[in-house]
């Protein structure tokens, strides 16, 4: 048996220490303490309270041998008991049978408690007092009174009793520094509370540090940026400097800190636009305006406060000038102005601010002069409108402008009126007159008096002058005015005249009417009326040259077999009217109808001339485009006014069939765009004219650079074999060497019909003679001059090309046939080596072999350029030539070279074409294909 023995059975202890049991394990029955362990024994503490098992690790169980006693060492502070009494169960179970002691436990229940150490704040250092926007320090102790200890790692925080005072508190060896600011502007005092606490050690709270009074910082003004003269109505700006000099520093604004800025003057100033602005480092920017331009000067006071601060003031004195100005007529023609009778002008002037340039808003106006004004302002540019009433008199006319505005400078301006004659002439409505083929029928001729520059004058006293005739016959004069189907005249004057029926055809009246009217210009006109029959005419169209499509054809317009009759009408002999047709147009309307069905219809008025064969030509020249199948055709004439006898007339509708397959050369000058033969010439021409002028960077012999080296001759005589050499190509002949058969063809002339099969059996058995003959190996020929053509030669491992011409070729274009060999055998070299005689595979190529051909014989010079869409950002680094065909290109879509030529006929046309061949150099315009 056993039995538990304490040493202790109360304990008192606080946070910082441990409680220590010391107990005896007793054996009943040997009646000995045990000194050793069991083998198995187990130790429990638990607490009464919750009958919760203490952790094993907040606690030791060990023997001490010296006094023959088990230590329990139980932490208090690792389990945050609270401050109180406790009452702990400990347990010792033996289950060791080897030391025969029975199953059975021993236990027993100990009481200890526990208190907290008492604390106390003890102040180092103490604060009464405090400026605004700045600080005021406490320093203290946390004691722990019970152990005389400083207390740190504590839980601390401060508070004001006013807001907007910040309180910071930090610690550092047991000394806690308390830094108040004070960010209160309206508050002359507050105190200071603490909290401070720390585990397991009394807590002080809401703990009164002490009381602050707020004190009164001391100011002053200096001053920075001070204006010597100040203008009316101008904004003047003081630049000042407001120091805190209690702490020496600069005094900021702070949002809502009550900071003020005030500006007196002497009582006669009007001080207005007050305002003031915090530029940095305590320099404030204080502007206002002087309204008063009657004083020399001004007196100004600059006081700067702000609350918990004195304020402070700085007296200026500033000179009051006057400001410069200048004005002037928005239209500075209208100084020196001419006017129409009675009418009237408007003026506007403008006066500024001659400082800023700012136009100065409603100023003073004064006149002088002897016209009579009316005035208007606009406040939207701030400009005066003088109105010049109508004058109506006529002579010259003065006006003194006189410009005032307070405070600023004075302008005058003077201004000429001189009024003239108004603008007239006379207009005969209806026409002469009106021709009738009867004489008997009346005549009524409609004029008016126009004032061009402005409306109608109607008949009045003002009239002066007589209408009369100069024959015998009844004449008759009416005064018409209708204001509701004549507004655009207004008034207006018919003549009505019937011929006297003794008159024959052919007699001729006059009327001489003459308008006169104060400021209006005089105006006289003599109207002849002749009588006349009409007369009618036939019209004749012919067609000059082929129908064919391409070729230009001409309409050929006669008006011939003009037929009249002279009436008598009782006189004794016939009178001769002949019309004349010499300045007169016919319109020639013709629609051409495409083989898709497509009509597209054209007209042009066409001049008549004097045919020597006998009445009236005209003459249109017309390209029949590419796919036309069908023309119809008509003519029209509509005579003039000194035509009116003439009946108007229109030849009959007619049609003609057109023709296929143009010749070659109107299909070379459908590749030049519908321009004329002396295009095409024009491009051999331009290259012998260049040989003499100007070197040009060849584009069009390949693109590579010339060494500057070269002669100007022997470099431009490479262009015109050239382009001599494009002209004169008929024929393309690729043939396969091993078989002598053709493989593929080309005409360039489109009506060159010829056995390919004969030709080029021919040329390789004439390549395979020479070979014989010169002992060589069998080639194809270089070249053969058969008189009207040339056959011209490359050959490769598997083709021949053969190149038919009307005269020899130029070096480049031998290379360039070279070349297209060169291509051709790489392209289809799989083809080519097991032909068997199909030629499918190079037709479905064909557009792609005619491009090389194109590219390689330059025949691209005579298709249609393209602009490069990539290269239009790089344009502006063209010349000005360059950039000029560049857009003439874009705006056309499409031009040939020739085109061009013709459209910059102005420029040189070595100057044009070097431009145009550089461009294609450089990629900026693109060549034509056929892919």
């Amino acid at each position: 048996k056993l039995s538990l023995i304490a040493e202790y059975t109360n304990y008192q202890t606080n946070y910082t220490n441990n409680v220590l049991f010391y107990l005896n394990i007793y054996d009943v029955t040997a009646s000995v303490n045990l000194s050793t362990a069991p083998d198995d024994m187990s130790v429990f503490v638990k607490n009464v309270t919750d009958y919760e098992l203490f952790d094993p690790a907040d606690y030791t169980f060990i023997y001490q041998a010296s006094t023959e006693q088990w230590i329990l060492d139980f932490s208090t502070s690792t389990n945050n008991l609270a401050a109180g009494s406790y009452n702990v169960e400990v347990s010792i179970q033996l289950n060791d049978y080897r030391a025969n002691y029975s199953d059975a436990y021993v236990s027993d229940v100990y009481t200890f408690d526990i208190i907290a150490p008492e604390t106390d704040i003890q102040k180092t250092g103490d604060a009464t007092t405090v400026y605004l926007y700045h600080d005021a320090v406490f320093t203290f102790k946390y004691v722990d009174t019970n152990h005389s200890i400083d207390l740190v790692t504590s839980t601390y925080s401060g508070s004001a009793s006013v807001a907007n005072v910040n309180v910071v508190i930090n610690e550092a060896l047991g000394i806690y520094t308390v830094t108040v600011t004070n960010n209160n502007p309206s508050a002359s005092s507050f105190d200071i509370y603490i909290d401070i606490s720390l585990s397991n050690y009394e807590a002080v709270t809401s703990y009164l540090l002490g009381s602050l009074s707020v004190l009164t910082i001391e100011t002053s003004l200096t001053d920075v940026s001070v204006p010597t003269e100040v203008y009316v109505g101008y904004v003047t700006s003081i630049v000042v400097y407001f120091e805190d000099t209690t702490h020496s520093e600069a005094i900021n604004q702070i949002g809502g800190d009550g900071l003020f800025v005030t500006v007196t003057s002497n009582a006669t100033i009007l001080i207005s636009g007050i305002s003031w602005e915090f530029l940095s480092d305590g320099e404030y920017n204080v502007s206002f305006i002087n309204n008063d331009y009657t004083m020399p000067g001004i007196n100004v006071t600059i006081t700067i406060g702000r609350t918990r601060y004195d304020s402070a003031s700085m007296f200026f004195e500033i000179q009051i000038i006057s400001i410069d100005t200048d004005s002037q007529l928005v239209d500075s023609a209208d100084q020196d102005i001419t006017i129409y009778f009675g009418d009237g002008t408007i003026v506007e002037v403008l006066y500024w601010d001659d400082i800023l340039g700012d136009n100065i808003t409603s100023p003073d106006i004064f006149i002088a002069g002897n016209i009579t004004v009316t005035f208007g302002y606009g406040f939207v540019d701030n400009i005066t409108t003088i109105t010049i009433n109508p004058i109506f008199e006529l002579g010259t006319f003065y006006l003194n402008i006189t410009i005032i505005e307070p405070g600023y400078a004075p302008q005058m301006i003077q201004i000429i009126v001189t009024t003239e004659e108004r603008v007239t002439d006379i207009y005969i409505n209806a026409g002469n007159v009106n021709n009738t083929e009867y004489a008997s029928e009346i005549v009524d001729v409609s004029f008016d008096f126009k004032d061009l520059t402005g409306g109608n004058v109607s008949i009045d006293s003002a009239l002066v002058g007589a209408l009369f005739a100069l024959d015998n016959s009844s004449l008759e004069i009416n005064d018409y005015f209708n204001s509701i189907t004549n507004t655009t005249f207004g008034a207006y004057y018919i003549v009505s005249f019937e011929a006297d029926p003794s008159v024959a055809v052919g007699t001729v009246y006059i009327l001489e009417i003459t308008f006169s009217r104060y400021g209006y210009q005089t105006q006289t006109i003599i109207i002849r009326i002749t009588y006349h029959p009409a007369q009618d005419y036939d019209i004749v169209i012919e067609i000059e040259g082929d129908l064919r499509q391409l070729e230009t054809i001409e309409f050929i317009v006669l008006i011939d077999n003009i037929t009249f009759e002279a009436m008598a009408m009782g006189a004794d002999a016939y009178i001769h009217i002949q019309p004349t047709f010499t300045g007169e147009t016919v319109r020639i309307t013709y629609t051409f109808t495409y083989a898709n069905g497509t009509e597209i219809t054209y007209w042009e008025d066409v001049d008549l001339s004097i045919n020597p064969l006998g009445g009236y030509l005209a003459t249109l020249e017309v390209e029949i485009p590419w796919h036309v199948r069908n023309i119809s055709y008509y003519v029209s004439y509509a005579p003039s006014g000194s035509n009116q006898y003439v009946v108007l007339a229109k030849s009959t509708l007619e049609e003609e069939t057109v023709a296929d397959n143009p010749t070659f050369i109107s299909l070379l000058s459908y590749l030049f765009k519908e321009y004329t033969l002396y295009m095409i010439i024009a491009i051999v021409a331009i290259a012998v004219i260049i040989i003499a002028i100007i070197v040009i960077q060849l584009a069009i012999v390949r693109p590579r650079k010339q060494k500057k080296k070269e002669g100007k001759r022997k470099y431009l005589d490479k262009i015109s074999k050239v382009l001599t050499s494009v002209l004169s190509l008929r024929k393309v002949i690729v043939v396969h060497i091993e078989s002598g058969l053709p493989v593929y063809e080309w005409d360039l002339g489109g009506e060159i019909t010829v056995d390919s099969t004969l030709v080029t059996g021919f040329l390789q058995a004439v390549a395979g003679m020479g070979s014989e003959i010169s002992g060589g190996q069998t080639g194809a020929v270089k070249k053969i001059d058969y008189g009207q053509f040339v056959v011209s030669s490359a050959s490769k491992d598997c083709i021949t090309a053969y190149l038919f011409s009307t005269s020899e070729i130029s070096i480049d274009v031998e290379t360039g046939i070279a070349n297209f060999v060169e291509w051709f055998e790489k392209r289809f070299k799989t083809v080519l080596h097991e032909w068997g005689g199909i030629t499918d595979d190079f037709t479905k190529n064909s557009r792609q072999i005619i491009d090389t051909l194109c590219e390689e014989l330059f025949i691209w010079t005579l298709h249609p350029l393209s602009i490069n869409t990539v290269k239009e950002k790089d344009v502006p680094k063209l010349s000005t030539l360059g950039q000029r065909i560049f857009k003439f290109i874009k705006d056309y879509k499409e031009v040939t070279i020739s085109v061009a030529l013709e459209y910059f006929n102005k420029t040189p046309l070595e100057e044009t074409l070097s431009t145009i061949f550089n461009m294609v150099d450089a990629k900026y315009l693109l060549r034509m294909t056929f892919r």
